[in-house]
């Protein structure tokens, strides 16, 4: 038999090893998804043509008063879109002080979305939203109601894709990105032109 002290030892010894089979087997379902399957697995690759028509945004904007984005897309090619993936860049900031409790901060934010087929993900600077599938010759209006909230000048981007996972692409006529961005300056000075917004 063995000793108390000994006993311990091959105790913590058993216990040890069977924390580490665990980790491995947990580790070895994480990589997998817990069923072999990756989470992009379904979702379509390749690209698509779309011509993007209009994007509305004020470059200049008043602080705390409602405006809307509006980006208008047209499916010009042969095929259906699977889905229109717009991602707004600008949003947040990231906040430069390192004692700060929060890693970002809102430039505008969000009122309701209006339309209820735009499904939301949000990621730290970043605000995705699919849209559902774009027939050939189709043409969509995608609208977000937002608020400025901070003061100066910001950029502020969009772009379009045909899925979450980066392997379905949106291109113009030309090959070139669905992208676009632009300087928007938040700023309620006394010689701002208040009557573009009426």
């Amino acid at each position: 038999m063995l000793g108390t002290d000994a006993a311990v030892a091959a105790r913590i010894r058993m216990v040890t090893l069977t924390a580490a089979a665990v980790i491995v087997a947990a580790l070895a379902l994480a990589g997998c998804g817990g069923s072999g399957e990756r989470q992009d697995a379904d979702t379509a690759t390749g690209s698509w043509k779309v011509a993007v028509e209009r994007w509305d945004f004020p470059t200049r904007q008043p602080l705390g008063r409602p405006v809307t984005m509006k980006i208008v897309m047209r499916n010009i090619d042969t095929r259906e879109i699977p889905t229109v993936v717009v991602t707004i860049g600008g949003l947040r900031e990231p906040v430069k002080q390192q004692d700060s409790a929060t890693r970002t901060r809102p430039v505008w934010i969000m009122n309701e979305v209006r339309d209820g087929d735009q499904t939301p993900y949000n990621s730290l600077t970043k605000s995705s939203f699919e849209t559902g599938k774009l027939a050939p010759g189709e043409a969509r209006t995608f609208e977000l109601p937002l608020t400025p909230l901070r003061r100066g000048e910001h950029v502020v981007s969009y772009t379009l894709a045909a899925g979450l996972y980066g392997g379905a692409k949106l291109e113009t006529v030309d090959g070139d990105p669905a992208a676009g961005s632009r300087t928007v300056a938040i700023d309620p000075t006394p010689d701002f032109d208040e009557t573009v917004f009426d």
